[in-house]
């Protein structure tokens, strides 16, 4: 049997080989594991006889399976396998690399130190000139990460055991943070749909406003609708607007493209979404568009061409057929049934999704142009690119030459914490759906504030500390259940949330309608129209609040996050260079904080004004001394 196999290290990263053998059924063969989100896709084998895939992982422990034409598990020697294979790669001794972010990085003056070391280190000391303002230790899968954080920049070194990194000389810090955002950094997510319809629009041929949401019911919401409100978004100061896929498509999600260069004529049009960028970039905003690349519907005239001519088609290798069966298959398939599979590969198995194949150059340089088309000619300044983690990497390492010289953002779906995206700059922004889970566990107090930043420094030494700054912290989305149903119906646990989404590292999202209490459960109720006559004004006012003291504290650039934990209180901290932001959350009656340069309370209990209590919050501003 053949196993994975470490073909270089350089004490932190291995270079993983893993192989099988062909034989005749192979199609196609991709690696799939928790360090790709078990993306179909991002990671091929090639090869003839022997089929091969390299990946660098950090250590830690690693499920993964090998998928033969995309339905069928197999271990490496080519038999079928029922269960996952499982990796373990282990950090043998101390490691650091100040030319990596995540182990060092300069942010506002400030140093964000940190050293892997083995499980069993006992003792890990930092020399270095500056003032050491906090030191944690977090476990990360099988080993441990000890940071620091230090006033001021400066050579440095550490004892390990008694023993010096590095062995002579000193260590210098080599990254440093970078503004990514010009005011809040704050996104607003809109499922277009269900946003606004705008002035005149009279609803014919659509749901009543307010109806409950089904799979396949319309409301009529327009680009003009988003364009209209451009105003309320600006006073939630928000930076970001990104917007579910407004391409012409064959459902109210609009995740099955039929024509990447038109807009759903239900929605508007090319100058409508002209207008809707233009009137953004007056007001500050920029506009991040959903792009289906994974993907298409069967109605997109490359395939459908295919299902014509079979393999006479021109477009016969847009898409991956494993026989010659040319026929819509208008079901979905789960590998554990036993019914018909599809003659080709899709998006989790819905035929009327078929998977477009990013191993063709043509595919790629297709949706390159898309890109540049929407990118160069309509000014549109950023991308999501919907289920990124099962797209060909070679995609993204074109798509990232195109636009290196820009600011836009290329922003992956992913629904896990991996070690590949970010790191290898295929992507410069993620879904952060893992701090997600982090935050909403705190905040319905499963987890303790030590939990909730161990996961936030796993995420850091994963990703990048400058890739952090870019990442879009989300509570909700088109693809989970609302936010304030998440927490039980507490608008308190829902303040709280973004009160800590606000002060993270990152792009903050609000989820259309969660700042005024819109409800939602599991698909499709998640995707509920925006309630214009019945908003919740006293949580707007909150949200209102905190986008202002975002801004008006430059919370959005720079510096770095720690944590205290006492009997009465927990406080998360960002320190910066001229200050510090304290989000304290009480967990027992204890007073307000008597200075400050700034402040915001949120109360919800009965506590006298100079108290807080269990569920009031908040934030204190202190110069630094």
């Amino acid at each position: 049997m053949l196993m994975p196999e470490i073909t270089s290290t350089d004490g932190f990263y291995s270079n993983v080989r893993f192989q099988m053998k062909r034989f005749d059924s192979v199609g196609t063969a991709y690696l799939t594991g928790d360090f790709n989100c078990w993306g179909e896709g991002s990671i091929a084998f090639t090869g003839r006889k022997l089929l091969s895939a390299e990946i660098a992982l950090p250590p830690g422990r690693y499920a993964y399976s090998i998928l033969i034409n995309q339905y069928h598990k197999h271990q490496e020697n080519g038999r079928p396998a029922r269960k996952r294979s499982h990796l373990e790669l282990k950090l043998e001794k101390a490691y650091h690399n100040p030319a990596l972010s995540q182990f060092s990085c300069l942010s506002e003056g400030l140093m964000e130190l940190r050293i892997a070391v083995p499980r069993e280190t006992k003792k890990v000391e930092l020399h270095c000139k500056g003032k050491i303002l906090f030191k944690n230790r977090t476990k990360v899968d099988n080993y441990d990460i000890v940071s620091f954080l230090v006033d001021g920049s400066s050579p440095y070194s550490f004892t390990v055991e008694g023993e010096r990194l590095p062995h002579s000389g000193n260590y210098y810090p080599k990254n440093s943070t970078k503004r990514m955002y010009d005011s809040s950094g704050i996104i607003y997510h809109i499922f277009p749909d269900r946003f606004n319809r705008g002035k005149g629009a009279n609803g014919e041929g659509f749901e009543e406003w307010g109806a409950k949401p089904l799979w396949n019911n319309y409301f009529g919401g327009t680009i003009r609708g988003i364009v209209e409100k451009l105003d309320y978004l600006k006073n939630l100061g928000v930076e970001y607007i990104y917007i579910n896929p407004i391409n012409e498509a064959n459902s109210n999600h609009r995740y099955d493209v039929s024509n990447y260069y038109e807009i759903d004529p239900i929605l508007g049009n090319t100058d409508s979404l002209k207008h809707l960028v233009s009137e953004s970039h007056k007001r500050g905003m920029k506009v991040i568009l959903d792009m289906v690349f994974n993907h298409s519907s069967t109605t997109f005239e490359p395939f459908l061409d295919l299902i014509r001519n079979g393999r006479n088609s021109e477009f016969y290798n847009w898409y991956i057929f494993h026989s010659d069966n040319f026929k819509v298959y208008r079901g979905r398939y789960r590998p554990d049934s036993k019914g018909e599979e599809p003659p080709y590969e899709t998006f989790m198995g819905h035929g009327m999704l078929p998977k477009l194949n990013h191993s063709n150059k043509e595919v790629r340089n297709y949706f390159r142009e898309v890109i540049r088309y929407y990118g160069d000619e309509l000014n549109v300044d950023g991308f999501r690119f919907d289920v990124a983690h099962s797209i060909h990497l070679d995609f993204f390492r074109e798509i990232g030459n195109d636009l290196k010289r820009t600011n836009k953002l290329i922003l992956g779906e992913a629904w896990c914490v991996s070690p590949i995206f970010l790191k290898e700059k295929y992507w410069n922004s993620v879904t952060n759906y893992y701090m997600r889970d982090a935050v909403i566990s705190y905040v319905k107090g499963s987890i303790t504030i030590s939990e909730l930043y161990s996961r936030l420094e796993k995420f850091l030494i994963t990703t990048g500390r400058t890739e952090a700054e870019r990442v879009m912290n989300i509570s909700d989305s088109h693809d989970t259940v609302r936010i304030l149903n998440k927490l039980g119906g507490s608008k308190r646990k829902v303040e709280l949330a973004f009160a800590i989404l606000y002060l993270l590292t990152g792009l903050p999202t609000i989820y259309y309608g969660d700042e005024v209490g819109l409800e939602g459960g599991r698909d499709p109720d998640d995707r509920r129209c925006f309630p214009w006559k019945k908003k919740d004004e006293e949580l707007l006012s909150f949200f209102k609040k905190l986008g202002d003291f975002r801004i008006k504290n430059d919370i959005a650039y720079g510096g770095a996050i720690s944590f205290t934990s006492r009997p009465n209180v927990d406080t998360l901290i960002r320190f910066k260079k001229k200050c510090q932001i304290r989000l304290c959350v009480p967990k027992g009656r204890t007073k307000l904080p008597t200075k400050f340069s700034d402040f915001l309370v949120v109360k919800h209990s009965k506590a006298a004004s100079g108290l807080l209590d269990r569920g009031d919050f908040c934030f204190v501003v202190s110069p630094n001394e």
